[in-house]
């Protein structure tokens, strides 16, 4: 298949995804483990399948698609983070209304890019098994301007699935309210401020990727990883102070932004068209690898972070 056929494809399995958990869990009442492992398996597919089959099939499009694209990224992570934080805030709703609503965004995401997104053919770019091979036998044309922006990624996303909000939504005691300078707010709007904050920080920088012309180590981007997480645990651990929190969530996806939209800006001009797909892949399967460590690091975090924070 091409990248916008696996793109179509990916889509297809991640509606399957929702739908096992909106219908088999929550409607039908199914209350089998093996149905969570099949759904978290079919997002995962449809997840990895998704991003770089999509960004690769756009690529001919420019940088001002690339750009549009990648900040419906944001946007989509804030409509649930945020949206869903405030409707549980302010009304009783079901959970499952959450997975409805965005197995209903997905058959419109569908309909939309067969229907207004045009697709240039790139020959060879990843259109079959052989050619994937190929790319890997020719590694030399794609792999070095690559590697850095993989590594970082994988640093960043280790950052980002700790703390954004991760293991910050486990330090607060069940039922109780968040004092942020003197006001007191229900832990549910808290969070719909911090990942406010986060989407502001993805907005700007990946605006700014692409707006500035000069090119930056992406390793520089990693210091505000590193200070939004040093932001969350001093003022978390030893001196307990929220309203520092939303700044973090701010950095930590100022530097996730920048990472992500310069490594597709810089794949873009120096990898050749016919590795494009291959580069893509790499890099974000490498950055999924910091994803997976932090889920699996978070659950030792929360023990050392949760016991001593009092709200």
């Amino acid at each position: 298949m091409s990248p916008r056929g696996r793109t179509c494809l990916s889509i297809l399995v991640l509606g399957c995804s929702m739908s096992l958990i909106a219908f088999g869990i929550f409607i039908f009442k199914i209350h089998d483990l093996s149905l969570v492992w099949l759904a978290y398996g079919l997002g995962g597919i449809g997840i990895g399948s998704f991003e770089s089959n999509l960004l690769s099939a756009i690529t001919p499009l420019g940088h001002k698609t690339k750009l549009w694209a990648t900040l419906g990224i944001p946007a989509g992570v804030v409509l649930i983070t945020v949206g869903s934080f405030v409707v549980f805030a302010i009304a009783n709703v079901p959970v499952v209304l959450v997975y409805l609503f965005v197995l209903f965004l997905l058959f419109c995401s569908l309909v939309m890019f067969l229907c207004f997104v045009p697709y240039v053919q790139v020959q060879d770019n990843g259109d079959s098994f052989q050619a994937f091979v190929e790319d890997l036998r020719q590694w030399r044309q794609w792999l070095p301007q690559t590697q850095p922006y993989a590594l970082c990624l994988a640093v960043d996303m280790l950052c980002v699935s700790t703390f954004s909000p991760g293991v910050m939504l486990y330090i607060f005691p069940k039922g109780s309210l968040v004092n942020m300078l003197g006001m007191k707010m229900k832990t549910d709007v808290f969070f719909a401020l911090y990942n406010a904050c986060t989407f502001m920080g993805e907005i700007v920088s990946r605006s700014l990727a692409y707006k500035d012309q000069n090119i930056r180590s992406p390793y520089v981007f990693l210091i505000f990883s590193f200070l939004g997480v040093s932001i969350n645990l001093i003022f978390s651990k030893i001196w307990w102070i929220p309203s520092m929190f939303p700044l973090a969530g701010f950095l930590i996806f100022f530097a996730n932004g920048s990472i992500y939209n310069r490594a597709c800006r810089s794949i873009d001009n120096n990898v050749p068209k016919s590795f494009n797909l291959t580069a893509l892949s790499f890099w974000l399967f490498l950055g999924d690898t910091g994803s997976v460590t932090g889920a699996n690091v978070m659950q030792y975090l929360k023990q050392w972070m949760v016991g001593t924070i009092s709200c």
